[in-house]
């Protein structure tokens, strides 16, 4: 079952789980999802950590044919939280950034409900040792400043 950044070993950060959809949360969060599709045009995936925001797909070496424009959005975000606390965000897809991985929710968003806009945030730190998963107290309240600048931008641009 496990594919490119996944792993078999349920005690590993990336364990994929026995199947799709295996697990009650995940069940729960589909069905939910599902029942909203048609009505939404964006849909957002938060992550720890690495400062990037991330356009389908993590799962395939090939892009979306709107890419271009998902990644336009994308970028006028990553622009709005680097002119709200200076940092950087990386934008890309994950096959070019860090490598493939699979089972990210925002490839599921784009290829199975048809979300227009869908994207994970990998929040701050940008590395492990500036906390990775831990982030620091002090960090918290910049992280949701440039998250809503980010996630605030990108809605502005769907309207365009």
């Amino acid at each position: 079952m496990a594919g490119a950044g996944c792993s078999a070993n349920p005690c590993a950060d990336t364990y994929c789980g026995a199947g799709a959809f295996s697990e009650l949360e995940t069940q729960a969060v589909s069905n939910f999802m599902a029942s909203l599709t048609g009505t939404l045009a964006l849909f957002v995936s938060l992550d720890s950590f690495g400062q990037q925001w991330l356009v389908p797909y993590g799962c395939y070496l090939t892009k979306p044919n709107d890419y271009d424009e998902m990644r336009r959005v994308a970028a006028a975000a990553a622009d709005a939280v680097r002119q709200t606390t200076g940092r950087v965000f990386a934008v890309g897809t994950p096959v070019d950034l860090t490598g493939a991985s699979t089972g990210a929710s925002f490839d599921w968003g784009k290829l199975r409900e048809r979300f227009s806009y869908a994207y994970s945030i990998r929040t701050r730190p940008a590395t492990p040792g500036e906390g990775g998963f831990d982030l620091p107290p002090d960090q918290i309240i910049p992280s949701g400043r440039e998250l809503l600048a980010g996630i605030a931008s990108a809605c502005r641009e769907l309207l365009l």
